[in-house]
């Protein structure tokens, strides 16, 4: 990725890539190069909440380099090319906050039109300007609530599975799946024993999703195989799933990386073997 985008453009990236890899593990979707670029635009739609015609035509393009020559490299290139796209067309931020600054900015020209509306509807002034007041008000606590949501999601300890950094300023219903994930964490720590339960299972199937184990074990590992869960209630026997015999023979001489990759995570601390099996 260009130096000039921060994390949360790696984030989107690394996201792309993950799911990616994890369609192509296995040696009967090579010549599937094509849906690559399928995945990749239903991934960045997901993240900009639009529609546009262009955008498969040209991954289609970006996709067909792919063909015999699927690598870990090729891919995270080609999900490169794909948000680069994607960026310059507006469809995705670049990640970059807004100042302060230009926040006011904003509450300022929408309070002035709607003056400038009132007056020209026949309001008088004090009407107009206590209006614009109203419209002010609002705004900053739509604003409020968004970045309140966002700094939620942000710190939430299940966001990587749960995808609850794409809420984008969209308005939340009480009853709404994500309003109570959201709330989940806090609820835990209030001794609600139905919630530590919830929580406690979702935390571990966290452990197994893509973007996790994506991040632990990076592209190449994450390429060649994918640890489906535990054999033990322990979790001291880890079962690994690998598309070939070839894979499972290459893996058996890189267990203790793999061990050490998937340590950095607690829910791996306990792990001591791996058991490889053939998809």
């Amino acid at each position: 990725m260009n130096e000039k985008y921060d994390s949360e453009d790696t984030r989107i990236a690394d996201y792309v890539v993950g799911n990616l890899l994890d369609f192509f593990r296995e040696p009967g979707r090579a010549p599937r190069f094509l849906e690559a670029a399928a995945i990749a635009e239903n991934l960045v739609l997901r993240i900009a909440h639009s529609r546009t015609e262009a955008l498969n035509r040209r991954y289609i393009f970006f996709a067909s380099k792919l063909n015999n020559n699927l690598t870990p490299t090729t891919i995270r290139h080609f999900v490169s090319e794909c948000l680069e796209h994607a960026r310059n067309h507006g469809l995705i931020p670049t990640g970059h906050k807004k100042s302060p600054a230009k926040s006011m900015r904003v509450f300022r020209k929408a309070a002035q039109k709607e003056v400038t509306e009132s007056l020209a509807l026949g309001h008088s002034q004090a009407s107009a300007v206590l209006r614009a007041a109203n419209v002010l008000i609002a705004a900053k606590r739509t604003s409020d609530r968004n970045e309140r949501l966002q700094a939620m999601a942000s710190t939430h300890p299940l966001k990587d599975s749960l995808e609850l950094l794409n809420l984008n300023g969209r308005a939340l219903a009480k009853e709404d799946i994500k309003n109570h994930l959201l709330k989940l964490k806090q609820a835990t720590s209030n001794h609600n024993p139905g919630t530590g339960v919830l929580y406690g299972l979702l935390k571990k199937a966290e452990a197994f999703s893509v973007s996790r184990l994506h991040s632990l074990l990076g592209d190449e590992l994450f390429f060649l195989c994918r640890p489906l869960g535990f054999l033990d209630r322990f979790a001291t026997t880890l079962i690994i799933e690998v598309p070939t015999s070839a894979h499972l023979h290459a893996l058996t001489y890189r267990k203790l990386e793999i061990l050490s990759a998937l340590r950095k995570d607690a829910a791996f601390r306990a792990t001591k073997t791996l058991r490889f099996k053939v998809k």
